[in-house]
């Protein structure tokens, strides 16, 4: 009887043994399934820069100009969004370009509704994979066949401020290109370039990975 008993509290003991362990492991694999990476804070790095007070803001109407910048990221990531806010209100057209080939990326139609009320709509995501590649996003000034009125930023003193690094962006200089009197289509930004003052309030949302 000794022997028996003494088996059957062995037994007992391994199965509660195994019962723990079971349950361990069932405990570290749901938590393993359940633990969610950190989301990244998204970036408008536009309105983050010009919101910082250390430029300000002049509202000109001189020319039909596709206006913008270049920028590249430093980390990968993706383009989910772009935005802009105008003087006056209207329909604008907003593209996003691949600097090297001048190819369109992605073009977004803009309803704003309100002046100088900042809008933002979603595209199809823009991977962005290489910190050495340049992007340019830009805004048309003209709505409904109308050109019409733009932001200029400039720091108080004049002067060059960029390039300039705004979170995970950097924009390397605004550029832009007229528009000619027989089309209202978007042009790349090529022909004028400046780095002492940002042309428009055109902006994008960068996501990091």
């Amino acid at each position: 009887m000794n022997f028996v008993a003494s088996q059957s509290q062995n037994l007992y003991c391994l199965m509660k043994t195994l019962s723990l362990l079971l349950l361990l492991l069932l405990t570290l694999f749901t938590s393993s399934c359940t633990k969610k990476e950190p989301i990244k804070p998204s970036e408008n790095p536009i309105n983050t820069f010009t919101a910082a007070g250390s430029i300000s803001k002049t509202t000109v109407n001189n020319g039909r100009y596709e206006l913008g910048y270049y920028f590249s990221a430093a980390v990968p990531g993706k383009v989910t969004q772009l935005g802009a806010k105008m003087p006056e209100a209207g329909t604008y057209t907003i593209t996003l370009w691949d600097v090297a080939t001048k190819a369109v990326l992605r073009q977004k139609t803009l309803e704003l509704g309100t002046p100088d009320k900042l809008i933002f709509e979603a595209i199809d995501p823009v991977e962005v994979t290489d910190n050495t590649k340049k992007y340019a996003v830009t805004i048309n000034n003209i709505a409904a066949g109308v050109t019409r009125k733009y932001d200029l930023w400039k720091t108080t003193a004049g002067g060059s401020f960029m390039p300039f690094v705004q979170g995970n962006i950097l924009v390397h200089g605004s550029y832009a290109s007229a528009i000619p009197t027989s089309s209202t289509a978007s042009v790349f930004p090529i022909t004028y370039a400046y780095t002492d003052v940002l042309l428009s309030s055109v902006d994008f949302t960068f996501m990091p990975n």
